[in-house]
């Protein structure tokens, strides 16, 4: 019989729960079941107790007392363009679900535009810019859901 040990230490797994934490609020946000997405609310609540927990029990910041921490690891999940790094393909068809609002990296702009169609083989992005009416086609790391 064996058992399972954790051998990590508490400020990895402190920083494992805050990554975990902003994953698990954008997994609220972009599964289509409300089903799902409260299942997520509950996971990224309980872990935010656990990172109080941790935090105060050993007085180290986290993300919630600390806006430049905040920041940090907000920015790992959340990129400022193109997809979440740490969505799975499954993940990144609800992430990209066509008529969702986003903004589009263009050579000279940001931009704001409606998904209208999304090809994840060639990873490019049909993208209706606010007040045109044709659709352009980008890749898709250059569009980004707005929320």
């Amino acid at each position: 019989m064996s058992t399972k040990s954790r051998n990590i230490s508490i400020p990895d797994y402190l920083e494992e729960l805050q990554i975990e934490y902003f994953l698990n609020e954008l997994r609220s946000k972009i599964y289509p079941k409300k089903k799902d997405r409260d299942y997520y609310k509950r996971v990224y609540n309980h872990k935010r107790l656990k990172i109080e927990d941790i935090s105060s029990k050993n007085k180290i910041p986290s993300i919630f007392t600390d806006s430049s921490l905040n920041r940090e690891y907000r920015s790992r999940v959340y990129l400022d363009h193109g997809p979440p790094s740490l969505l799975n393909s499954y993940e990144l068809v609800y992430y990209y679900r066509i008529e969702e609002h986003v903004k589009v990296l263009l050579e000279d702009s940001i931009r704001v535009g409606v998904m209208r169609s999304i090809n994840f083989d060639s990873n490019i992005a049909g993208v209706q810019i606010k007040g045109a009416s044709d659709v352009i086609y980008l890749p898709i790391k250059r569009v980004t859901r707005i929320f």
